[in-house]
């Protein structure tokens, strides 16, 4: 085990003037110290810390051999380094019991002479905690000056693992976001490819949520701690480092593991080229696969060069900024140029960094002020798909919480051919008027209903003939007379039909209102109090949209 300069148990049985004596868990004596608490209540370890020696004269728990077992058994859970008990107070000895757990749980137990008052090991411990803290200053500014000269020297990031894996002794590895090593070093663990993938898994499954240092889970025999390096919002690296079960990682350990992110974060981007590169080559792939570009063959490959699988259905979703000309507001000039580009930016990373934590195959590229993504999700039930979304929404707005977001799902399909159709499932679900809503959340195409999924099967040129025998009439019109008939029309419908709200939309008149909606029917030869009128023009405005989203222009040359 490395030194960090702490006092382990056996250290402090090692004092003569303590008179100490062991009686159960001799195996954990290695273990370091990293704080004392004096506690006379039955389970104290809510107020415990991982490496705590804890001390009590048992007088919670005396006459209560459950009691005892129990106690040891949590304190092992909780990563503590010992248990000493004072004697001749209420107890003579410790009972059998406890030091048969004691030894079960390899957890240090060792009773404390009458004489011996508490605060002489507390006091012995401090202050080798506190020589300790100038002993972890000055070799971590050793480390890290060294480990920095390595990177500035260009040594390479082999070179840089195997002088931490020396000097932690400890195995390290560093994977790449897909899980294929980049570099690895070996000191008393053999990382073998089955112990490789192993760790892969585990980190896919639980990740890196620890808030407070690197995060740790148990792989077989080995107790293995993960740390993340991001870049852009999205993981490019996963640190791993291997200890064998029991020991943890020290807290030089820590500040190297720490270090060591920084230094790879920055090797990233030191050759940020090849890391662009990769994010071009993926924003292509998606590019190719929403404009048809390509064999279907080859897209696959591409994608399965990203992590996707070949079997599971994948999934577009559109993130968009809510009326961003607003959310910029005034932004003219350099400095207001530069400020939309870092909110776009931001946005982006934003979308990354959440859908990396979920920890499955995505591709995302940036079109004006929206995000695009391609994912391959475990599920692609809806109430799943709404849950990630719903997700999405929160992290994104809790980033960036001055702007509005809304985000459109199309269906799941397996074929690459129809991710077009997807994306524009997408845009159709992200853009349509949900009741009184007009932004934010997240809509799935199979919100829509069956009107408008009906009329996304048809060809753009039935939809076209479809809008013209509804609403050509009134289109023409707006086109000769430069009026807003068509708009008047699409804002009453949006808000059902509510005269009041939609004069206040459109900032006019309710009397106004009502006499352009009476043009509306002399146009187009119709009462908008009929029912089948209102299904027609309904559905008229929802072909519009879907031909503005397939074709890239509204409804068709000959609409405005």
């Amino acid at each position: 085990m490395a030194f960090d300069g702490r006092m382990t148990v056996a250290d402090l049985l090692r004092e003569e003037s303590l008179r100490l004596r062991l009686v159960g868990g001799a195996k954990g004596t290695r273990t370091r110290i990293s704080g004392v608490h004096i506690s006379e209540i039955p389970d104290p370890t809510l107020w415990l810390d991982r490496g705590d020696l804890l001390l009590t004269t048992a007088l919670g728990f005396y006459e209560d051999e459950e009691q005892q077992v129990a106690l040891v058994r949590r304190l092992k859970e909780r990563g503590m380094a010992g248990l000493g008990v004072g004697v001749d107070i209420f107890v003579h000895e410790t009972s059998a019991a406890m030091r048969a757990e004691a030894d079960a749980q390899q957890l240090p137990l060792f009773e404390v002479p009458f004489e011996v008052p508490f605060k002489a090991i507390t006091g012995l411990v401090l202050h080798s905690l506190y020589s300790s803290d100038f002993y972890q200053l000055r070799r971590s500014l050793s480390v890290q000056d060294r480990l920095l000269s390595l990177l500035v020297e260009d040594r390479g990031v082999d070179h840089l693992i195997s002088s931490v894996a020396m000097l932690l002794s400890t195995s390290v590895v560093v994977f790449d976001a897909l899980g294929e090593v980049v570099s690895q070093a070996h000191a008393r663990t053999k990382v073998t490819p089955h112990l490789r993938e192993q760790v892969w898994q585990a980190y896919l499954v639980n990740g890196c949520r620890c808030e407070n240092g690197i995060h740790g889970t148990e792989v077989g025999d080995h107790e293995v701690f993960l740390d993340e390096v991001r870049l852009g919002g999205r993981v490019e690296r996963v640190l791993c480092f291997m200890y064998p079960k029991g020991e943890g990682v020290t807290e030089m350990g820590r500040v190297v593991t720490a270090y060591m992110r920084k230094l790879l974060t920055l090797e990233l981007h030191m050759t940020r080229d090849e890391v662009l590169l990769q994010e071009r080559m993926r924003a292509g792939l998606l590019d190719d696969i929403l404009s048809g570009v390509g064999r279907g063959e080859d897209l696959r490959e591409r994608l399965q060069r990203f992590g996707f699988g070949v079997e599971p259905p994948l999934a577009m979703l559109v993130c968009d900024i809510d009326d961003f000309a607003a959310t910029v507001g005034d932004t003219e000039g350099l400095k207001g140029e530069e400020s939309i580009q870092r909110l776009k930016t931001e946005f982006k990373e934003a979308v990354d960094s959440f859908l990396s934590d979920v920890r499955e195959p995505f591709i995302s590229l940036a079109k004006s002020d929206s995000v695009v993504v391609l994912l391959q999700h475990a599920s692609t039930e809806p109430e799943q798909l709404r849950l990630l979304g719903n997700g999405l929404h929160t992290h994104l707005v809790e980033r960036l919480p001055d702007i509005s977001v809304t985000i459109g799902f199309g269906e799941s399909y397996s074929e690459l051919s129809h991710l077009p159709r997807a994306f524009a499932q997408a845009r159709e679900a992200k853009s349509a008027r949900l009741g009184a809503s007009h932004g934010g959340g997240v809509r799935l195409f199979s919100d829509l209903g069956p009107r408008v999924r009906s009329l996304e099967n048809q060809t753009p040129e039935r939809l076209d003939y479809f809008v013209q025998s509804t609403l050509g009439a009134l289109i023409a019109y707006d086109l000769e007379r430069g009026e807003r008939l068509l708009e008047t029309l699409q804002v009453f419908l949006e808000a059902n039909r509510n005269v009041t709200q939609s004069a206040e939309l459109l900032f006019v008149h309710p009397n106004t209102l009502r006499n352009r909606l009476r043009k509306v029917e002399e146009l187009l030869g119709v009462s908008l109090d009929s029912t089948d009128t209102l299904v027609d023009v309904s559905l008229a405005f929802q072909a519009m949209r879907i031909l503005e989203i397939t074709r890239g222009r509204p409804g068709s040359a000959r609409l405005p």
